[in-house]
């Protein structure tokens, strides 16, 4: 008895583990295309112009702190850009992103 126990216990623990790591992926995928209004030091403010999953704001603001090992590109007002990112967009106007995976410019985007 101890030993199917032990088995199913396992198999719940490894279920877990492999759901966790689905929600986390879905998190990670998350992007949307924008164009730069401002740049500040810690944050830009952007436009919203399309991609997967657009925050419904007309502007958010977005921090420029890169969570992981993805080099911020250079950025000019007007460029348009796709940002990855995690987490919920704030309901606030301008909206809010603080977890941020990867910023692109599009025409490093388009190019590959």
């Amino acid at each position: 008895m101890k030993k199917v126990l032990s088995i199913v216990l396992v198999l719940v623990m490894a279920l877990t583990f492999v759901g966790c790591k689905t929600v986390e992926k879905d998190k990670q995928d998350q992007y949307f295309d924008a164009e730069v209004l401002e740049i500040h030091e810690g944050n830009i403010l952007v436009k919203p112009i399309g991609g997967k999953d657009i925050p419904s704001a007309s502007e958010i603001i977005v921090s420029t702190s890169i969570h992981g090992s993805n080099k911020l590109p250079e950025m000019e007002v007007g460029m348009q850009i796709r940002i990855m990112f995690g987490g919920q967009v704030t309901e606030t106007e301008p909206a809010k992103i603080d977890i941020v995976f990867a910023i692109y410019t599009l025409d490093e985007i388009n190019t590959n």
